[in-house]
């Protein structure tokens, strides 16, 4: 019988048994199993609560949840098992849980929706302005400008908003990082816009996704949104991708109006619901 086990730090072995079952969800489903933080915190062996259920063939599902008051918490493949549930909120008694595709609804109290969207490529694009540079960002020059515009943009958003250094350095070394997909915008010397797009290549279908799209303050309402998205798509159609995803949080209007612009479409919604006891 498979049994829930807490751990405080995962042991080398752990760490590989729970990348593994990740991998081979993220296979079964066509998607991340998890979001890219949490995975992270595994792959880097970061404390955290860990939570592991375990039969007699080994790890056969995998949990994490971190920080405080409120705590997130998330399970692989998205949705909270009922004995799962009662062990955590027994341990955290403000718990934000991330319920992803066919579990929205299900339980928790909403807090926030995030909007998974999909487009197929080729897509119709637009032609750049002459006047504007697009080249790869250059980790040497470009870091702390990019971190300053990215924290700027991002101000209200709860993760994207807050990174240091380390966090876009740490990104910048994970073995899925292409440079050729990290580009910035410039008009003349001034960083105005920026893109990062990235390769799904453990979905079967080789998805192309738009990780991080800003542009930088005071320069909103001017249309470098539009081409910022445009350099990106065209940066995934190179790499012979079929489709583009990106994530959009529900209450961004002026985002999703451009999207919707470029044919993207919502494919799934995911909340972050509140437990509390």
């Amino acid at each position: 019988m498979s049994q829930w086990k807490q751990k405080d730090q995962l042991s080398s072995s752990e760490r590989l048994a729970v990348l593994q079952l990740l991998n081979e969800i993220e296979g079964d489903l066509h998607r991340a199993p998890i979001d890219e933080s949490a995975r992270r915190m595994v792959l880097h062996g970061r404390p955290a609560s860990y939570w592991l259920k375990e039969s007699s063939e080994g790890i056969t599902n995998f949990a994490v949840v971190f920080g405080s008051d409120p705590s997130i918490g998330e399970m692989a493949g998205g949705s909270l098992d009922p004995d799962l549930k009662d062990l955590v909120t027994a341990k955290f008694p403000h718990l934000h849980w991330w319920v992803r595709g066919e579990q929205v609804g299900s339980q928790g109290v909403p807090e926030r929706t995030l909007l998974m969207m999909g487009a197929p490529l080729p897509a119709e694009l637009l032609d750049i302005n002459t006047d504007l540079v697009i080249r790869p960002f250059n980790a040497e020059t470009d870091l702390d400008t990019w971190l300053g515009h990215n924290n700027a943009a991002f101000a209200d958003h709860p993760e994207q908003g807050t990174w240091k250094r380390d966090d876009l350095i740490e990104r910048l070394d994970e073995p899925w990082f292409d440079p050729s997909g990290f580009l910035v915008v410039l008009k003349g010397e001034e960083m105005v816009a920026s893109v990062w797009t990235k390769i799904l290549e453990l979905n079967p279908a080789r998805e192309g996704e738009i990780y991080v799209l800003w542009v930088a303050s005071g320069h909103q309402g001017k249309g470098l949104g539009a081409v910022a998205l445009t350099a990106g798509l065209r940066n995934l159609q190179l790499k012979g991708t079929k489709r583009a995803v990106l994530f959009v949080e529900e209450t961004n209007d002026s985002a999703k109006s451009l999207y919707e612009s470029y044919g993207f479409k919502i494919e799934r919604l995911d909340q972050l619901v509140l437990f509390e006891r």
